[in-house]
């Protein structure tokens, strides 16, 4: 099966973004991991032990480069700039590895296809219990599904919600909140800390 690298298809379209010293040229599809103190992303990070507890996927808007992200108001685009203020700490940026190799043609329809394909995620609503379903989306999920439905492409292997601290007293609070007493520990879940460590990508730039 061709895979098609759809964000790319124009001829890898890249942008320079300057920061004092450093410059990195991002691409259309890298991803942006922070640490962030969003209280939702403290949650992540006490449910998956990750140090990383937020991430997002940079985007080609018009001229200016943004970061669709998974926030409190739903999926959005956040101008580069604003996301990096979000970062408490250290900011690590990856990007696939043997990245031409999945690019097939430049094509308008291509390109076409993947605006069509962020806009609907920029429609999607915030997912606050780790579900599985397409309706709702957290941060990991958005970014995991992203490559799966655009490139066919696993950036890592799935868990289940049992495999997360749900011992935890804030997470056991909120998957109570959301499923009750019947907690569906078998529910595919994704974790940032498993995206980070992906064998497919490979780090471009910490800042």
């Amino acid at each position: 099966m061709k895979l098609i690298l759809s964000f790319l298809a124009i001829s890898l379209i890249t942008s320079s973004f300057t920061h004092q010293k450093n410059s990195v040229q991002l691409h259309n599809g890298d991803l942006i991991f922070i640490k962030s103190s969003d209280p939702h992303a403290k949650l992540m990070k006490k449910a998956t032990g990750s140090s990383y507890n937020h991430c997002g996927i940079i985007i080609l808007d018009g001229p200016n480069l943004a970061v669709l992200e998974v926030t409190d108001a739903g999926i959005r685009y956040t101008d580069l700039p604003d996301f990096y203020n979000k970062a408490n700490g250290k900011i690590v940026m990856k990007r696939l590895k043997n990245l031409k190799s999945y690019i097939s043609d430049s094509s308008v329809t291509q390109y076409n296809n993947f605006k069509a394909k962020k806009d609907y995620y920029r429609l999607r609503e915030t997912d606050k219990s780790f579900s599985w379903s397409d309706s709702t989306l957290y941060n990991s999920e958005m970014v995991w599904k992203f490559y799966k439905e655009l490139l066919g492409v696993e950036l890592c292997p799935l868990q289940t919600l049992k495999d997360f601290n749900t011992k935890n007293r804030k997470v056991k609070a909120t998957l109570k909140a959301a499923y009750g007493e019947n907690i569906p520990f078998d529910e595919k879940v994704v974790s940032i800390k498993s995206l980070y460590n992906s064998e497919l990508l490979e780090t471009v730039e910490t800042r």
